[in-house]
């Protein structure tokens, strides 16, 4: 296998499946649901991961980081959960396999310790719906809040929500489509929110742009979760009168994609749910390209693998995928006014700043610039819960690098703008990682806005300093 950087793999559900049913796991099906949205919400169903636990093995180098990962490849029941986070990499492993695989990595030198107990606790505490209906106080204070907050939502509830918004909120909220379909046929919807009109006699915009790219990860339940609260938070603010919502939908237009991967989005909803990647097919063993290594920046040099069994997989070109495509050919037509873009991720609780491809020190030009806004957008984090996020860049904060992301790629293709990458919740050392409770969505989602105003605030005095 040829492998580039440091690794973040896992078994393809194809794999993992294999590995549950040799484990004595029978894996749970779930019955997709077609057509329109019903009364009630889609369940998730995901593949039982009974008997699994969890450990991180520390690696000290790339070249030990590699070596773990052929070392996992060799077991059946055993699905990589992290990429390597301040030298640790943490495992989901079958009971049965456990033995054999703590003898393989402590006899190439490499410590094994235990994480979590009980994986599968964790896994339903992430796809178990609240019972009875919508307490009013898991919504946003508005006479058109439709989201319930408590808990996660299945792709076609969240485009329906959407619609929903936008009909009542018709003055501020388009949703449209991206240009591809996915491979399984979904249409990707994203939403524009704006405030006043444009000047323009034609009735275009030519407001600054801000972009907002999420639930690329399939298993980062949190980031389409958050953008639902941060479009009806914006919305009821600007409908109260909040003077700093008005400035933030007054001065810029946001175009907000909550699910960028809605194949993988589903499929981690409805079979496995950790998977990663889209759900592109490949060959019998293989499904799925790694999305934040497909954009045509540093394109296969780093962080990626090339087996496409890896949850690292970058795909056999750059841009070989349709929802990759699909933000390119956003910020093509937004690339003279486009001034933000963000990639939002979990987990860490991070805020990264390009380049992330490099293993060595190299800075964007306007480097200083964005590391200003980015520590300004750090400190607001942690006003209201008290939650500590790191800033800096991929390969000095954590040791690894990954090229072929999408925020590196925007600011390539768009040099100048303000472009990072954000990890929410939970902190790194945290055993739920992708498992989120639905019940930190909210907090996630208010400090995750304090970011996003402080962040417009220095957006507008940079759009005024370049106009004088």
């Amino acid at each position: 296998m040829t492998r580039s950087g440091w690794l973040n793999a896992s078994r393809s559900n194809e794999v993992t499946r294999k590995a549950a049913v040799m484990a004595g796991f029978r894996p749970i099906l779930f019955l997709l649901l077609a057509g329109s949205l019903g009364p009630s919400p889609l369940p998730s169903v995901a593949l039982s991961y009974e008997g699994y636990l969890m450990f991180s093995v520390a690696v000290k180098t790339a070249k030990e980081a590699e070596k773990l990962m052929d070392i996992t490849e060799q077991f059946d029941g055993v699905t990589v959960m992290s990429e390597p986070l301040h030298g640790k990499i943490t495992l989901a492993v079958a009971r049965d396999t456990l033995d054999k695989l703590r003898s393989e990595v402590t006899g190439h030198g490499m410590k094994i310790n235990f994480v979590h107990g009980d994986l599968q606790r964790l896994i339903e505490s992430t796809t178990t719906r609240a019972a009875g209906p919508i307490d009013k106080r898991s919504m946003l204070p508005s006479d058109t809040s439709v989201v319930d907050h408590r808990q996660y939502h299945r792709y076609p509830e969240i485009v329906t929500m959407l619609h929903q918004l936008a009909s009542h909120n018709p003055d501020l909220m388009e949703v449209s489509r991206l240009l591809h379909r996915t491979h399984e046929g979904r249409e990707v919807t994203y939403v524009q929110l704006h405030g006043n009109t444009s000047s323009r006699v034609d009735g275009t915009s030519d407001k600054p742009a801000v972009v907002i790219e999420s639930g690329i990860h399939a298993r980062e339940w949190i980031t389409p979760a958050v953008q639902l609260w941060i479009v009806e938070a914006l919305l009821a603010g600007y409908r109260s009168g909040d003077p700093t919502v008005t400035t933030m939908l007054n001065t810029f237009d946001w175009f907000i994609i909550p699910v960028t991967n809605p194949d993988g989005y589903e499929y981690s909803h409805a079979e496995d749910r950790l998977w990663r990647k889209n759900r592109r097919y490949i060959s019998f063993e293989c499904r799925g390209v790694d999305l934040n290594r497909n954009f045509d920046v540093a394109f296969n040099t780093t962080g990626i693998s090339n087996n496409c069994r890896m949850s690292t997989y970058l795909g056999f070109k750059a841009f070989s995928e349709p929802e990759t495509s699909n933000v390119k050919a956003l910020v093509e037509s937004l690339r003279d006014r486009l001034v933000a873009y963000l990639a939002i991720h979990s987990y860490s609780q991070l805020i990264l700043v390009p380049w992330g491809y490099s293993e060595k020190p190299l800075f964007p030009d306007n480097y200083e610039y964005m590391d200003r806004i980015a520590e300004l957008m750090n400190s607001a984090i942690s006003v209201r819960h008290g939650t500590t996020y790191l800033k800096g860049q991929a390969y000095p904060l954590l040791g690894y690098a990954a090229s072929g992301a999408g925020e590196d790629w925007a600011l390539k293709e768009v040099p100048g703008i303000f472009s990072i990458c954000m990890e929410l919740r939970p902190s790194w050392n945290d055993p739920k990682g992708f498992l989120l409770p639905p019940d930190e969505i909210v907090p996630s989602a208010e400090e995750y806005f304090d970011s996003l105003i402080v962040m417009a605030a220095e957006l507008a005095k940079q759009a005024i300093n370049s106009s004088t």
